[in-house]
């Protein structure tokens, strides 16, 4: 009878000497956090008041200083507030859609992430072709319990691919991966 090895004696490690992939590098689809959508709604509800405020601002300084009649500045506060209304509203919409529509994929080669409702993205970034990587956390990311990794790879224009809405434990465990993969912090 031929002695043939148990399975469980076998060593994991692929030939070429690099450790197994983690457990986030298993190709499975994965959707963004849900605290992006709160997070994205404040900021397109920040960005959309601030502009109509502006807007008035500016009209109101224009008729100030007698370079605009009355009704045409009524007329143009009123087209305004309409486009900021609707501002407003997708700016609360929006991200509902967009979470719908995103997502990532960590495999043992490689890093993809898509998004878009009218203009879709997928990008797809090589291991090898990674340089370095931070993880960003601003103030409503953190309040919302996300956190955005960024890749940086070789090139010039569009070099810098943003991972958004993963967790921050995620987002690190992922960095440190990738540093691992080279061997040194220079990823």
């Amino acid at each position: 009878m031929e002695d043939h090895p148990s399975p469980w004696d076998q060593d994991l490690t692929p030939p070429n000497g690099t450790p197994p992939a983690p457990a986030f590098a298993d190709g499975a689809d994965r959707r963004l956090e849900l605290g992006w959508i709160p997070a994205s709604r404040y900021g397109g509800l920040i960005f959309c008041s601030v502009a109509g405020a502006l807007g008035f601002l500016v009209l109101s300084g224009v008729v100030a200083l007698g370079k605009l009649p009355i009704l045409v500045y009524l007329l143009l506060v009123t087209a305004l507030l309409v486009v900021t209304g609707l501002g407003l509203t997708l700016a609360w919409l929006w991200p509902q859609w967009e979470h719908a529509r995103a997502g990532y994929r960590i495999r043992p080669d490689r890093i993809e992430s898509w998004s878009g409702v009218l203009w879709r993205r997928s990008v797809s970034v090589p291991i090898s072709r990674v340089q370095y990587t931070d993880v960003r956390q601003g103030p409503l990311q953190r309040r919302h319990g996300f956190a955005t990794l960024v890749v940086h790879t070789a090139g010039t224009l569009s070099s810098d691919i943003a991972f958004q809405g993963l967790p921050p434990g995620l987002a690190n465990d992922v960095r440190d991966w990738l540093v691992a993969q080279t061997g040194s912090d220079a990823v």
